[in-house]
């Protein structure tokens, strides 16, 4: 302690050194904390189910339809439930939103995110109910007890916190649900939105096993292997044909299995959970973690500093009896006390910016909610304290031992000292410092240009004045096919009377937004070779005729759909992209009047082709796009008419202005529908880049504080340098060299060290460039701007930072230097 508190003293009457060096360590220390912090939550936290390690998600791999990870199907699901014996359960869900009303209709009707859900959900997770009960397999079946689980938080903003709860009645899309359950708050499955679970109720006697659309797990036994539950998984799958032999009418599931090269496929339910942002997490803790370099070389270098003008002192203290293991206990003693003074504010630091993210973070990061400053992450921040504490402490004690500092004192020499070793570590910790910016640096220009490539992506439609309201039609009003196109033919024509509406269309789908996405083979009627294989897939949608108009989406050939009164249910207009597959015609004129389809006994008639779209991302390829007409078809069982509707509106104005109206227009046909996702198109282009736009946020932030940290370690360099030449700059300026002539010999030592850097970083940051294009998606390759502008402002601001001591340099009086000596 005593050695702490002299220690305390030495810094407080270094009081510029003493903030320098904690304020770095503070930033360093904090950035590396906050990074820990989200990695910790995401990565390393349990998953907050029983027993997580024996959860695994389980999927269908379909290479043969361009799919590494489908979800289960109904006959899958049921195989596996009724054959497997390596896992103790298997539970499937699915995604959805639901239009909630109170029963008594005094609440007004909201869109809550909800989960279909298999009885078995709750029985494998395992959690603890805050009331009531999980979903009994006898609920879980077709035409069951309509009941429903409601989340904490639904609990208490619907009903107060009511403790009788259970057994009230809600009116989920116009049927009447009794609640069971409530969640605890910490249920968040399958994501932190669901605020309501219905029972799935698939049937396992349906002559059909259906597509594959719903996401699973499984539970392991207890000492299964994953690959072991795997391989049986595998073997079992082939039994799916047995139990059911179509997969859809004219679809058997046998060929369709074998030609997809089906295979069963578990991974961690983690996998599932983190998804793809555990690269970005990567990408943040690689970036953190630089930063806590270029900061611990900075303030290296600060110690190193001041330990040269020290050595005076420390001869004395040597001089007089100290030993070598007080001169490192005492640079150990400082180091520490600056460690636990930036520890403190970077932990300080952390906190702010983990409730910063987590508060404005996107809703898509997983496990945002629970994130936190806990106490595996105030030790990880103790434990990078202690150890900077050691590792800034063991710079200066490494290049100095008592016998130097007694032979220093014995030569009544001053504090300072030019020794070239002494001047090559510094050097040495510029170099590294500008490296590692050099890499930041790099990063952020990398994925700026891929951001501004994206931005001129043209997305195959018009987003700009266009609208999009989505609405879900609950079957308990509108019970029939033609219940639902009715109304879609009153909302068009509604819609369009709004002042200001120069179009309206309705679809099943927008681009760039995954509700309603569904694909299947699309076959060609005229091609033979698809009758032994899968043809590509194609993405299925339902369109009106307007909805071409109202998206911007242009006509390529042949015309688009008619009033649902009048339009033909066996016609269908594809894009671009599956014209030119099967009939290498892009302007659409070889396609009109072919047939194609879904399965070999219901064929479509291309009437139309328009443009293709890019469906998924701005930075993945057009998808192939089928568009059905929004018509009833009395004629077939798998009806092409969606329930929940994309309502697209053209305007000629701002779109954000029509919202209001728009919204009292659905009114005006159904008050009971609570119109949900509503905004302007423009604003899915943004979103589509969120991820992208994340990552430039957090490198951005870093480059910043890291290329300031590299101008101070850089321009502290030159200054103490500038201090060690004093006398030879004077002896150059006495014998009549030209004060510019000093200045500019002083910058070129500063560009020298940071051209080094500079270099070295460049070399890193090909290398690290490769990560980020595996990593995410639309990152480009670096290309020699790129570089060159990475170099150019690196040398920028190495010049500025050279500045100040050459311009000092050039200014010494030599009378008064010389005098000095």
């Amino acid at each position: 302690m005593t050695t702490l508190m002299l220690a305390w003293r030495a810094l407080r009457r270094a009081p510029a050194f003493s903030v320098a060096a904690a304020l770095t360590l503070a930033i360093g220390i904090g950035a590396t904390t906050a990074v820990f912090t989200v990695l910790d939550t995401i990565l390393l936290k349990p998953l907050p189910y029983r027993e997580p390690d024996r959860l695994a998600g389980a999927w269908i791999s379909l290479p043969g339809m361009g799919f590494r990870a489908a979800p289960q199907s109904t006959s899958s699901y049921f195989t596996f439930r009724r054959l497997a014996r390596t896992i103790d359960g298997i539970a499937v869900f699915d995604r959805s939103a639901v239009n909630l009303e109170s029963s008594s209709g005094e609440v007004k009707p909201e869109r809550v995110r909800a989960a279909l859900a298999s009885a078995s959900v709750f029985s494998l997770l395992g959690p603890t109910f805050e009331r009531g009960r999980g979903f009994t397999t006898e609920e879980d079946v077709l035409h069951g007890n309509p009941v429903a689980i409601i989340s904490d938080g639904l609990w208490r903003r619907r009903f107060g916190g009511d403790a009788g709860v259970i057994g009230k009645t809600i009116q989920v899309d116009g049927e009447q649900r009794t609640i069971v359950g409530v969640a605890p708050p910490e249920f968040r499955y399958p994501d932190a939105q669901t605020q309501l679970w219905l029972p799935i109720a698939l049937d396992s006697a349906t002559p059909y096993g259906g597509g594959f659309a719903h996401a699973g797990f499984v539970r392991l036994k207890p000492g299964v292997s994953l690959d072991a539950a795997q391989r049986e998984l595998d073997q079992l799958l082939p039994r799916v044909a047995e139990l059911y032999p179509n997969i859809v009418p004219g679809m058997p599931t046998a060929p369709f299995l074998a030609n997809a090269h089906a295979r069963a496929q578990l991974h961690p339910m983690r996998d599932d959970v983190v998804g793809t942002f555990g690269n970005v997490v990567y990408i943040a803790a690689a970036a953190g973690a630089l930063l806590l370099l270029i900061s611990f070389a900075n303030v290296a270098s600060l110690l190193l500093t001041r330990a040269e003008g020290r050595q005076r002192e420390l001869a004395v203290r040597v001089a007089l009896g100290a030993g070598p293991r007080v001169v490192v206990t005492q640079f150990l003693a400082e180091s520490l006390v600056l460690a636990m003074i930036g520890g403190a504010f970077g932990l300080l630091f952390a906190w702010i910016g983990v409730r910063a993210f987590v508060g404005s973070g996107p809703p898509t990061i997983p496990r945002l909610a629970e994130m936190g400053i806990g106490i595996p992450v105030v030790a990880f921040a103790i434990a990078v304290t202690l150890v900077m504490a050691a590792l800034c402490s063991a710079v200066p004690a490494l290049r100095y031992d008592t016998r130097r500092l007694a032979a220093r004192l014995r030569d009544g020499t001053r504090g300072g000292t030019t020794g070239r070793d002494r001047q090559r570590a510094r050097r040495t910790l510029v170099v590294t410092q500008v490296a590692f910016a050099t890499v930041l640096v790099g990063g952020a220009g990398l994925l700026l240009r891929s951001f501004q490539t994206l931005q001129h992506v043209q997305p195959g439609f018009d987003a700009e004045h266009a609208l999009v309201t989505w609405l879900a039609l609950p079957r308990a009003t509108y019970r029939t096919d033609a219940d639902v196109v009715r109304f879609t033919t009153q909302i068009e024509d509604r819609l369009r009377a709004v002042p200001g509406v120069r179009a309206a269309g309705v679809s099943s789908k927008v681009p760039l937004n995954p509700i309603g996405m569904n694909f299947s083979p699309l076959y060609n009627e005229s091609d033979q070779s698809t009758s032994k294989t899968l043809p590509p897939s194609a993405e299925f949608l339902s369109a009106t005729g307007a909805y071409f108009n109202a998206m911007g989406i242009p006509l390529i050939a042949g015309r688009t759909f008619d009033r649902p009164g009048r339009q033909n249910p066996r016609e269908a207009i594809i894009d671009r992209a599956i014209a030119a597959r099967y009939w290498n015609d892009s302007t659409g004129a070889a396609a009109i009047g072919k047939r194609v389809g879904f399965t070999k006994d219901r064929w479509y008639t291309v009437i139309g082709v328009v443009g293709a779209v890019h469906d998924t991302s701005l930075a993945a390829p057009p998808n192939s796009l089928f568009y059905a007409p929004d018509v009833a078809d009395p004629d077939t069982l798998q009806s092409a008419v969606t329930r929940t509707l994309a309502v697209v509106v053209r305007a000629s104005g701002d779109a954000r202005a029509l919202m209001q109206p728009v919204q009292r227009a659905i009114a005006e046909i159904d008050p009971r529908l609570p119109p949900f996702g509503a905004g302007p198109m423009i604003d899915l282009l943004d979103q589509s880049m969120a991820r992208l736009s994340f990552v430039m946020t957090i490198i951005g932030v870093t480059v910043s504080v890291a290329v300031v940290l590299a101008a101070i370690g850089l321009y502290g360099v030159l200054a103490y340098i500038v201090s060690l030449r004093s006398r030879e700059i004077s002896v150059r300026l006495a014998m009549g060299a030209m004060p510019s002539g000093v200045a500019r010999l002083v910058t070129t030592q500063g560009v020298v060290l940071a051209t080094a850097g500079v270099v070295l970083g460049v070399i890193a940051f090909l290398g690290a460039s490769r990560f980020l294009r595996a990593t995410i998606v639309g990152v480009r390759r670096p290309d020699p701007l790129t570089i060159g502008v990475v170099a150019a402002v690196l040398m920028t601001i190495a010049v500025a930072a050279s500045w100040i001591p050459a311009r000092r340099a050039s200014k010494i009086d030599p009378a008064r230097a010389l005098s000095g000596e």
